[in-house]
């Protein structure tokens, strides 16, 4: 269905906008058949090349759901006809040109991403004067649409031209594909972004994009494999997933001199995952040095949305000492720490625009409560016990409350603008919550999630809600 915004000036210099609304012509019919019958002459020598996608689709937690939900049983059954024969006529096109491997490199991305601004998972954007199609990965899952867009050639300009800044790195380079247990290479420093608590099925949606590069990676490069090898990642919570972290980190420490070091990028409000995060961390023979926590979430829509919008930069070192302590000798420590942390934020925040909320304190306190931690071996606690514990869902380990104990800390000392400190330490913590509940709202703050993370850094049960909602009124008076 066409659509387009016609806007007219009545004389009184007040603009209107009327939509309109056009059903296919029989040129638009016969326009699409005409798509169909030039696809059909060349599908199965485009997928006999890698051209188009060939690949069936595997069952898993995210793919399932397309046959599920769609009855798609191959990758190639997520595109439109259309979409198939640009995308198609792109990879066809570019496969046979003569170019260098940076190049052919390039084209290639340029194909996944005309893939994912173009396909039948592509949702439809009804923005007035704007109307367009999104990507599909718009967030990290494979949804399925009522209501999906598709892209003609010259809608996809600013998909296949892509306009990067470029920052030259001079030296030589290296990539390898492999197991990060299975590591070689000896680094001065390694980079890692951890899956976890199976928040993106990471194995699963990138067979998305293999099922389109899968023809060019091995004409590119010989000596990669084009499988996700989902059977070999690194997932889940249980067990055997905490020793496959151990495994990892124990062995990218391994594959470092002792003066090296490690950064871990790293995103979770569940206690109970970065306590596990710490135990991983302490079990490998590794200490968090420093943390730094980042704005991320800048200029896309998840800025708008229900998340956290900082990310933790944890900077780790082989742990060399062995330092001992009691909880109690800790518990001072990691209340001094988490003070120093979010004084040393605060004061370097923009105060007419900051960067960080309070969520962002609160994974600050976090990593500031992991790298009091794993600097030293505590006395009450059993690393290699603790990972091997499978615990109740209502059950906490020693680390969990410790560190739950540094994220009321920073609840307790993020006081409100306008607020004494002598009168902010007598208040309750609902009292403390509704207040600085307010000063959220008054920075336009409305994510729920917010305030959620907020009771519970405050320690405020499910109990108390009911009560904290009939004060909710009053905030607007």
């Amino acid at each position: 269905m066409d659509t387009w915004i016609e806007t007219d000036n009545d004389g009184r210099e007040i603009s209107r906008s009327q939509r309109h609304y056009q059903a296919p012509t029989r040129g638009d019919l016969d326009r699409e058949d005409r798509v169909l019958t030039i696809l059909k002459e060349r599908f199965d020598e485009w997928q006999t090349h890698g051209y188009i996608p060939n690949r069936r689709i595997e069952p898993g937690d995210e793919t399932t759901r397309l046959q599920r939900e769609r009855g798609w049983t191959y990758w190639s059954h997520l595109f439109a006809p259309r979409q198939l024969l640009v995308n198609g006529l792109l990879a066809e096109s570019t496969a046979l040109l003569p170019l260098s491997r940076v190049a052919k490199v390039a084209l290639t991305i340029g194909i996944g991403r005309c893939a994912d601004w173009n396909s039948r998972l592509s949702r439809w954007h009804p923005a007035i004067g704007n109307e367009k199609s999104e990507q599909v990965f718009s967030n990290q899952a494979l949804n399925t649409l009522v209501n999906s867009g598709v892209r003609p050639l010259h809608a996809l300009d600013t998909t296949w031209f892509a306009r990067m800044n470029i920052s030259p790195v001079s030296g030589p380079a290296e990539v390898t594909v492999c197991d990060g247990r299975s590591v070689e290479a000896m680094c001065d420093m390694w980079m890692t972004d951890p899956p976890y608590a199976d928040a993106v099925n990471y194995a699963e949606i990138s067979e998305f994009f293999l099922a389109w590069y899968e023809g060019r990676i091995s004409a590119i490069f010989p000596a990669w494999y084009s499988d996700s090898k989902r059977a070999l990642a690194v997932r889940g919570t249980d067990e055997s997933f905490r020793n496959s972290m151990v495994d990892c980190y124990r062995r990218l420490a391994d594959r470092t001199l002792d003066n090296s070091f490690q950064v871990v990028m790293f995103t979770h409000q569940d206690v109970s995952v970065w306590a596990e995060l710490a135990l991983i961390l302490w079990a490998a023979g590794l200490q968090v040095c420093a943390a730094w926590c980042i704005s991320t979430e800048t200029t896309s829509e998840l800025k708008e949305g229900n998340y956290v919008q900082g990310t933790v930069l944890l900077v780790l070192r082989k742990k060399l000492n062995q330092d001992t302590a009691f909880m109690d000798e800790v518990y001072q420590e990691v209340e001094a720490e988490v003070r120093r942390q979010l004084d040393g934020m605060r004061d370097m925040d923009d105060l007419k625009d900051p960067n960080f909320g309070d969520t962002d304190y609160q994974l600050a306190a976090y990593a500031t409560a992991l790298r009091v931690l794993t600097s030293k071996t505590i006395e009450e606690i059993d690393v290699a016990y603790e990972l091997s514990k499978t615990r109740n869902r209502n059950e906490k380990s020693p680390v969990a409350e410790l560190i739950e104990r540094a994220v009321k800390i920073a609840c307790d000392h993020l006081i409100p603008n306008g607020i004494e400190s002598h009168v902010w330490k007598p208040l309750s913590s609902l009292e403390r919550l509704y207040l600085k509940g307010l000063e959220l709202e008054s920075h336009g703050e409305y994510r729920t999630g917010v305030y959620q993370e907020l009771a519970r850094g405050f320690g405020v049960d499910g109990k108390t809600v009911p009560f904290w909602r009939a004060l909710e009124p009053i905030k607007h008076d």
